[in-house]
């Protein structure tokens, strides 16, 4: 009769578990800036420009938080023109007199279903230097032209999480889908052009359920933006966001607070900044010449444009970019200056320039030796910025990418020579790498998790067993037979997802095989485990 074990225990009696593993005395082998706040000046002579800078701060808060390539390839974010790196796009915001326009008699948006809409703008809109045809609409009080799905119930002012990039938020809070009027009425006008986005008796979504109330949104043609409010509750103190935020540049964004509540008949008004200036070049650099460009705008002429190199001026242009040559490694702070009706305006860069390679190390095993505990540890340094993250081979084949220690626990097929490569890439990509081969030969219990289904890692579990000196791994691939025959323990936590009939034939032919199986569960087993469950 094949042996069947099903356990389901407390982490202090699962060491039991362990304990009771056998350990072997291993064999030994023979080896085969600021743009909305001017700084008024007569205009001067290159060498003579020290106007004071009120600039995008892009340093790192840390070596090692700094993320240098671009994004905006995620499904459901609408590509930009300008993509900015750097620089200042203040709105102004005031109180201006209330004049409410009742948008009702225009097109009415259903949103009892959907949590957003998309609306098409019967002008172009310039919105934080960029220009849009269409906004996509939130049920829940904002809007965002660069994320085609706003469902979230808030909006974070001066985040840069893509999700609210571009963001509008007149009265971003949790909206009922089935209370009140669920959905926004749009209306466009004309002398002047505008489109009104508003949203009218609609009520909280959770709690008691209580009225927010109705506002509006008046987009113009040239940019300017009015939150209108005819009466907005809040009574219970629910969290909302109100603002601007550009998210490309977090720095950009305009948040407002209202002192108290009801909101009754106000309007603010954000209007763009006459002049400024988005530096729409890279952060990083992987040769020492270098592009530098930037997008510049004044209501006035722009006479010129003058470019510094850590103070020291470089060179000045009449164009919107700056091919520069010979720059040393490191770090730069990258200046343009735009001259415009007699004043200066400012943009700052903190530039990489980094082509050399981390180096790598390989420290334990030595190179030819014999591998007892699966641990594989190196060191790494990089001459110019720092190492962000390695990537692991086995026999050539990836064993782990994205990697952030210094140190790693390798399971695999016991008695058996491998090659292991460790590749150290630094702020840029530039790769280093450090490669050795050794024999495996594991003495110490390795103890495998699922979390191929999303389950619960049992994070403590597993640090229980570390601090005993066992191995423990994270199983995120298919199951396999031969996977689960690596691992003398195989954990699998609560919660997750369904699990593929091969996924269950796996686990039972390592149990019947021998296998030890610790499967725990709340209130019930994922469906397709339940029938194996039920049989131990």
């Amino acid at each position: 009769m094949r042996k069947k074990v099903n356990m389901i225990l407390i982490a202090l009696s699962l060491v039991c578990i362990l304990v009771s593993l056998p350990l072997r005395v291993p064999d030994v082998p023979m080896k085969a800036e600021d743009s909305s706040s001017a700084v008024v000046d007569e205009p001067v002579a290159p060498e003579d420009i020290n106007s004071h800078r009120q600039v995008e701060d892009n340093r790192m808060d840390s070596t090692q938080s700094k993320e240098i390539e671009g994004v905006r390839t995620e499904k459901g974010f609408h590509p930009c023109d300008i993509d900015p790196t750097a620089g200042d796009f203040v709105y102004t915001k005031t109180e201006i007199s209330h004049d409410w326009i009742d948008a009702t008699s225009g097109t009415w948006n259903n949103m009892s279903e959907d949590s957003s809409v998309a609306l098409d703008l019967p002008f172009i809109f310039p919105f934080y230097g960029e220009n849009f045809s269409t906004v996509y609409v939130s049920r829940h009080g904002w809007m965002s032209f660069y994320n085609m799905f706003p469902d979230s119930d808030w909006v974070a002012i001066g985040s840069s999480d893509e999700e609210f990039w571009y963001a509008v938020a007149p009265y971003a809070i949790a909206i009922s889908s089935w209370q009140g009027t669920p959905g926004v009425y749009n209306l466009s006008l004309t002398s002047p052009n505008r489109f009104v986005i508003e949203y009218n008796n609609v009520y909280y979504e959770w709690g008691d359920l209580a009225l927010i109330g109705t506002f509006q949104v008046i987009l113009y043609e040239n940019g300017t933006l009015d939150f209108n409010y005819d009466i907005v509750e809040n009574e219970s103190y629910y969290s909302y966001a109100v603002g601007l935020n550009h998210g490309a540049i977090s720095g950009n964004s305009v948040y407002h607070e209202f002192s108290s509540f009801p909101v009754d008949n106000m309007t603010l008004r954000l209007t763009p900044p006459e002049r400024w200036i988005l530096i729409t070049s890279s952060e990083g650099a992987t040769s020492t010449d270098y592009t530098f460009t930037w997008i510049g705008h004044s209501n006035d002429t722009i006479d010129m444009y003058y470019v510094f190199d850590d103070d020291t001026f470089y060179d000045n242009t009449t164009e919107q970019f700056m091919d520069m040559t010979g720059l040393s490694l490191g770090w730069h702070d990258l200046e343009v200056r735009m001259e415009t009706g007699g004043q200066n305006y400012t943009a700052l860069l903190y530039l990489l320039v980094d082509n050399d390679p981390p180096t790598v190390a390989i420290d334990y095993p030595l190179d030819g030796t014999t591998l007892n505990d699966g641990k594989v540890n190196w060191t790494s340094t990089d001459p110019t910025s720092y190492v962000d993250y390695f990537d692991i081979y086995v026999n050539n084949s990836l064993y782990a990418d994205n990697y952030k220690s210094h140190e790693t626990y390798l399971v695999l097929e016991n008695q058996a020579w491998y090659n292991i490569t460790v590749i150290a890439y630094d702020a840029l990509g530039n790769p280093g790498s450090d490669a050795i081969d050794f024999y495996y030969d594991r003495t110490v219990p390795a103890i495998g998790f699922v979390i191929t289904h999303s389950e619960d890692d049992v994070w403590e579990v597993q640090e229980l067993y570390r601090s005993m000196g066992y191995i423990t791994s994270q199983i995120e691939d298919a199951l396999t037979l031969d996977l689960l025959q690596m691992y003398d323990v195989i954990f699998v936590g609560a919660s997750g997802g369904v699990w593929p009939s091969s996924d269950v034939t796996a686990l039972e032919d390592y149990v019947n095989s021998g296998g030890k199986a610790v499967v725990m569960h709340s209130g019930s087993y994922r469906e397709g485990l339940r029938d194996l469950m039920s049989t131990l």
